[in-house]
């Protein structure tokens, strides 16, 4: 009986949504979908369903649906859920995160979508401390979180909001220097065309290093560009997969992507 029903639902969802199956049970939402249906609901037919939501799910789907409307209708805060998703680790809050209303203004919705990014970024930090297979687990809600963020931000794939992103963080790169200095040695973060990830070391009489020297490895400005190179590495492989993924399924850029 319960795989009739998966089958049933399966067939239901598929003419409704391109959000695939898998995804939809993982917790990504087709916010469109919402927005379309909550005004033809109106708010008096829409509570009685809210209501109702418990006895249309199994487990903890209920509580789930009822956050992610709560969400979408903008009932609950993004300060209400940053601090269960990194203080309770509670993973559909991360989801949730990407499910909120933007601003219409378009500097203030960048600057929302960035702070957004950045809560997701922190939950990956703060549960490297976890094991592997909480990590998963909190790394796929993050994956999730975009994906709502990026629907709600009217992206038509995920991967075109973390490129937006992606490049926002590039430019930090800039705007933080590349270059610094420490006794008679410059060290410069050089990023290849190929998207290889260096640090060049320079003494002052012009002689290149293989690696930088140990004194100055404890230097602040030193350490800073280990972690910027740390940083673009991660950043360069990530874009890579999403590239490749993205020429798998075929999509077209526009000249100012």
């Amino acid at each position: 009986m319960e795989v009739e029903i998966r089958n049933r639902w399966q067939s239901e969802i598929a003419r409704r949504t391109q959000v695939k199956e898998a995804e939809l049970l993982d917790g990504a939402v087709d916010v469109a979908w919402f927005e379309r249906l909550y005004p033809r609901l109106g708010e008096e037919r829409w509570e009685k369903l809210y209501q109702a939501a418990k006895y249309t799910s199994s487990g903890a789907g209920h509580a789930r649906a009822r956050l992610f409307a709560d969400a979408m209708l903008g009932t609950v805060t993004r300060a209400e859920l940053e601090a269960r998703a990194i203080t309770k680790r509670h993973q559909d809050s991360v989801k949730a995160i990407g499910l909120l209303p933007l601003p219409e203004n378009p500097e203030k919705k960048e600057a929302e979508i960035a702070a957004r990014y950045e809560i997701f970024q922190e939950v990956l930090r703060t549960g490297k401390k976890f094991g592997s297979q909480r990590k998963a687990n909190e790394k796929r809600a993050v994956e999730i979180g975009l994906e709502n963020l990026a629907y709600t931000a009217g992206y038509d794939h995920p991967g075109r909001l973390m490129w937006a992103l992606e490049a926002r963080e590039a430019q930090q790169y800039q705007e933080a220097g590349l270059s610094a200095k420490a006794d008679d040695i410059t060290v410069t973060l050089e990023i290849d065309p190929s998207g290889e990830v260096a640090l060049e070391v320079l003494k002052d009489d012009g002689r290149q290093l293989k690696a930088v020297p140990g004194r100055i490895k404890k230097d602040p400005e030193i350490k800073r560009l280990n972690e910027l190179k740390r940083q673009a590495e991660k950043q360069a492989g990530r874009m890579c997969q999403s590239l490749e993924e993205a020429m798998v399924r075929g999509e077209h850029f526009s000249a100012a992507e």
